[in-house]
């Protein structure tokens, strides 16, 4: 046997025995998968804050750009929602002359929730204002001030952007 053929056929059989062991390992994965999730239930794969676990209820997130930085609220929006939170609305704020991030709070049923974005983000809970107003379907609003870059917070969420 030449030497081209024998080394197309180590070739081959390597190839072979590549396609073999990821299919397995793709396989396995599936496996893995398919029983960690109920797949009749979509919701089992969203990421869950400890409030929605404790209630049942998934906090709706309005996040404004209060500070003019470009790409800000999608940040913060990515950010958000890795960590479980369901921000339903994000964009510019009226103005870019907010100073400090502030958290307004639209629905007074759901006190668990502010502590804990307060908690998560590391806003002074002194810039969190009440605004109860039932118009408003969200429940929660942040505007990202220009102390954005101040909170401790800031460095996990700088994570954030998309990667495309």
């Amino acid at each position: 046997m030449s030497k081209v053929k024998k080394n197309k056929i180590q070739l081959f059989a390597f190839l072979l025995l590549t396609v073999a062991l990821v299919s397995l390992f793709l396989f396995s994965k599936r496996d893995y998968y398919s029983k960690q999730y109920d797949s009749n239930n979509l919701s089992s794969l969203l990421k869950k804050t400890q409030s929605e676990i404790e209630t049942g209820y998934k906090v709706q997130v309005s996040v404004l750009n209060g500070c003019g930085v470009k790409g800000i609220a999608d940040l913060y929006t990515n950010f958000l929602r890795n960590m479980g939170y369901d921000v339903i609305d994000y964009g510019n704020a009226k103005h870019f002359e907010y100073s400090k991030t502030k958290l307004l709070v639209h629905n007074k049923n759901h006190k668990d929730f502010i502590y804990e974005v307060v908690e998560l983000l590391e806003i002074n809970p002194e810039h969190m204002e009440y605004n109860y107003d039932k118009n408003i379907f969200y429940d929660l609003t942040l505007i990202i001030g220009t102390d954005y870059i101040n909170l401790d917070s800031f460095s996990e969420v700088s994570l954030h952007y998309e990667p495309f």
